[in-house]
C-alpha cells in the first residue's frame, strides 16, 4: 500500500514536469515558425530586389539606346554641314530632313543648330528659329569644348516650348579650329512616362530617371501628380550610389515619402560616347508594401502560436486540477481503508484475549454451564 501513495512534494515536481515540457514544445515549435517567417522574409526581399534591378536595366537600356540613336542623328548633322548650307543660309530641304527624323524617333522632340551667337539657324520646329539660346548651359558647355569630340548633356530644364526636357549637344569645329556653333538633339520625358507605366507592377513603385547632377528627368509618382517641385531631388542614397562609383547598388532607407524604402539604383551606360554626364536609374518601393502579405503571415502565425499556447495551457491546468482532486480522493481512500484496517487489527488482536477470558470464566465456575 505505501509504494502506490505519492507525496504532495512528488507531485508537485510532476505537474512542474508538465509545464516544462509543454514550454519546450511551444518554445520549439516558436522557434521553428520564427525560422520560417526568417527564410520568407530573406526570399521576399531577394525578390523584390530582383524585380527593382529588372527595372533599372529596362531603364538603362532604353534610355542608352535613345542617347545613342540622338548622337548618331547629331553627328550626321555635323557631316551634313556643308551640304545643307546655301548661300542665304540652310537649305529647306534640311529642315524637312530634321522633322522626318524627328518622326523617325520617338522620346526626341527637336533638332537645332545654333551659330557661334546661339542663335537658331536650322530646326524641325520653326518657332525656335532666330531665337537666342546663348544663355542655355547646353550652348556654354559646348562653345567650352575646343575639340568636339564631347558629348554634352545638360541637366533638366524647362524649354522655351514649356517642355521638360534634357538637351544633348555636340560642337561644330570649323575647319580653321575656330568655334562654329552647336548641333541639339532635345529628349522628352513622355516616351520614359509611357514606358515606366507599361513597367508599373506595383501602385507603390517609383521608378525614376536623375541626372547625376541631381536633377529629376522623369519619374513615375504613384498617386502624387507630377510637377515642378518634384524635378529636384538630394536623396542620400543617389549621392551614395553616385560616390561608390558601382555600376549598381541597393538600399534600405528613408525614399521620397520620408518612410523606410527599398531602392535599387543603377547608372546608365553611356562609355564610348565620351559624354560629359550621364544618368542614374533608381526604382523603389516602400517596405511597408514589400512586405504586407509577409507581415500578415507573421500576426496569423503568431495568432495559432498564442492561441494554441493558451489552449495547451488550460487543458494542462484542467488536468492537473483534476488530477489534484482525484489524488485527493485517492488520498481519503486510502485513508479510510488504513483506518479501517487499523481497526480490524485491534479487533484481531483483541479476540484472542476475550477468547481466553471466557475460557477461564467456564473452568472457574462449571455451574454456569
Amino acid at each position: 500500500m505505501a509504494s502506490d501513495f505519492h507525496p504532495p512534494a512528488l507531485h508537485k515536481s510532476k505537474n512542474l514536469g508538465q509545464w516544462l515540457l509543454l514550454g519546450v514544445v511551444l518554445l520549439t515549435l516558436g522557434v521553428v515558425m520564427a525560422g520560417g517567417q526568417w527564410r520568407d522574409y530573406v526570399a521576399a526581399s531577394d525578390a523584390e530586389r530582383a524585380r527593382l534591378r529588372t527595372q533599372v536595366r529596362v531603364l538603362d537600356e532604353s534610355l542608352t539606346a535613345q542617347i545613342q540613336s540622338a548622337d548618331a542623328a547629331l553627328r550626321t548633322m555635323l557631316q551634313s554641314m556643308v551640304r545643307w548650307r546655301g548661300p542665304n543660309g540652310y537649305l529647306p530641304f534640311a529642315h524637312e530632313h530634321l522633322q522626318r527624323v524627328a518622326h523617325m524617333m520617338p522620346g526626341t522632340r527637336t533638332f537645332a543648330v545654333t551659330d557661334s551667337n546661339g542663335i537658331c539657324q536650322l530646326s524641325n520646329r520653326t518657332e525656335l528659329l532666330g531665337q537666342d539660346f546663348s544663355s542655355r548651359d547646353y550652348f556654354k558647355q559646348a562653345a567650352a569644348d575646343k575639340t568636339g569630340a564631347l558629348l554634352h548633356i545638360a541637366p533638366p530644364f524647362q524649354s522655351v516650348l514649356n517642355v521638360w526636357s534634357v538637351t544633348l549637344s555636340r560642337t561644330i569645329v570649323r575647319p580653321n579650329g575656330e568655334f562654329g556653333g552647336v548641333v541639339t538633339a532635345t529628349l522628352s520625358p513622355v516616351y520614359f512616362e509611357a514606358l515606366m507605366k507599361n513597367l508599373q507592377y506595383a501602385p507603390d513603385l517609383r521608378t525614376t530617371l536623375v541626372h547625376d547632377q541631381g536633377q529629376v528627368y522623369v519619374t513615375s509618382l504613384p498617386n502624387l501628380p507630377f510637377q515642378q517641385g518634384n524635378r529636384l531631388t538630394t536623396r542620400s542614397f543617389l549621392n551614395d550610389h553616385l560616390a561608390s562609383n558601382l555600376p549598381e547598388s541597393d538600399v534600405v532607407g528613408p525614399g521620397v515619402s520620408g518612410k523606410p524604402t527599398m531602392a535599387v539604383t543603377r547608372t546608365v551606360n553611356l562609355q564610348g560616347l565620351h559624354a560629359t554626364h550621364s544618368f542614374v536609374a533608381v526604382a523603389s518601393r516602400e517596405t511597408s508594401a514589400i512586405y504586407a502579405s509577409w507581415r500578415a503571415m507573421c500576426i496569423a502565425l503568431v495568432s495559432i502560436w498564442l492561441a494554441m499556447a493558451a489552449l495547451s495551457s488550460w487543458g494542462l491546468l484542467r488536468h492537473q486540477r483534476s488530477g489534484t482532486r482525484l489524488a485527493a480522493k485517492v488520498a481519503a481512500a486510502r485513508q479510510a481503508l488504513r483506518l479501517s484496517h487499523q481497526r480490524f487489527e485491534q479487533l484481531a488482536q483483541t479476540i484472542p484475549c476475550m477468547l481466553f477470558h471466557f475460557d477461564v470464566t467456564d473452568q472457574n465456575h462449571p455451574g454456569l454451564t
